[in-house]
């Protein structure tokens, strides 16, 4: 699986990396991008999730510019 990137190093993936990093199909991702439980924004023409969503979306805090994740465990 892959991680969730910096949002200020890739600030929007597709909704298919999206679903990806939530565990989800590319299906499933899509259904939940037009019930609008994953938040999207459009650019040039194209569907994309931006990262600091997702991290808002899992209640991850979102990493420093340059720095790695900040994920208590």
């Amino acid at each position: 699986m892959p991680r969730l990137p910096n949002p200020y190093a890739v600030p929007v993936v597709t909704v298919e990396v999206a679903g990806q990093l939530l565990g989800m199909s590319r299906t499933s991702a899509y259904s939940a991008a037009d019930r609008g439980d994953l938040p999207t924004i459009t650019l040039n023409g194209r569907l994309q999730v931006p990262v600091a969503a997702l991290y808002a979306l899992l209640l991850l805090p979102v990493p420093p510019p340059g720095g790695r994740p900040v994920v208590d465990r």
